[in-house]
């Protein structure tokens, strides 16, 4: 039995469900906020995961410092013989953009002009050097709280990282890549060290373009092999199952990995089919749990 850990049934997780289901494999939704931990007598009982040998971890419960607390216990579970697709620990670490962004550059692999501090003036400073900048939360996926800020508009950028320093105690600030061509932004969906699919942003259109759709304009695009190159050493150094990994384009320094995302939206019909027929493949291959 798969456990699909979850906090929604988005479309993705219920296409893999249904596919899983196809293939004579049992698989059930686990609500990331029904994960109870019990110990009685000196004996740890886990109601939900004990039932299914492998739990997919796609969500967790995102509230408060509860998010960590429950990465940290399945990490322990982990230890005792739990078997996870996607782990907690690499899991965690993507969550920590600082952290993702440090364990990248030691690798090697390039990423956008960042600026991680507690020091306001050293923020200020960074704006007026890039003159355009997006302030992300420290914690989190999928670009929520993203604001891009402005050195024109000091003032208003100030009371934001003033803002930000009060609630989170640190920001983590990138040099803002101003669109200057037609394949700026660019998600590659990774499972293992495989490209399932990719998705180009024309930021002069706000057309999206897939590497699954079948149209004459959707075959002409290729994922770039660099970024391919790179999708697989992120995954690699990561431990993660399945992401999604952002790139941006500069024209004068070329791409870079933005972020890494375990928690992977996918709503586009072709993407969908072609990721979970990945996803399905590794969760029945081995289970999807590496040795």
């Amino acid at each position: 039995m798969i456990g699909i850990l979850t906090n929604t049934q988005h479309a993705l997780v219920s296409k893999v469900h249904g596919e899983l289901m196809k293939r004579d494999i049992p698989a059930s939704f686990i609500d990331a906020e029904d994960v109870t931990m019990s110990f009685r007598g000196g004996k740890r009982a886990v109601p939900n995961l004990e039932t299914v040998s492998v739990v997919w971890l796609d969500r967790v419960v995102e509230k408060g410092n509860y998010l960590h607390t429950q990465l940290r216990i399945l990490r322990l579970l982990e230890l005792q013989g739990f078997r996870f697709f996607n782990k907690p620990g690499p899991y965690e670490m993507a969550y920590d953009k600082a952290a993702t962004t440090t364990m990248l550059v030691s690798a090697g692999l390039p990423v956008v002009d960042t600026l991680i501090t507690p020091d306001l003036e050293a923020a200020v400073s960074f704006l007026k050097e890039h003159a355009v900048c997006i302030s992300k939360p420290p914690l989190g996926f999928l670009g929520h709280g993203s604001r891009v800020l402005l050195a024109s508009d000091l003032d208003a950028s100030t009371r934001h990282f003033r803002s930000v320093l009060n609630e989170e105690g640190g920001l983590y600030i990138q040099r803002y890549i101003v669109p200057e061509s037609d394949y700026r932004d660019l998600k590659l969906y990774m499972v293992g060290d495989k490209v399932a699919d990719a998705c180009f942003w024309l930021p002069t259109t706000g057309e999206k373009l897939w590497i699954g759709d079948h149209t004459d304009k959707a075959e002409a695009v290729a994922a770039p092999e660099t970024c391919a190159a790179m999708g697989r050493e992120a995954m690699r150094i990561s431990g993660l199952d399945f992401a999604g990994v952002d790139f941006l384009y500069d024209a004068k320094h070329g791409w870079f990995i933005s972020e890494i995302n375990p928690e992977v939206e996918a709503s586009f019909p072709s993407t969908v089919a072609a990721v979970t027929d990945a996803l399905a493949k590794q969760l029945h291959d081995g289970l999807g749990a590496r040795p």
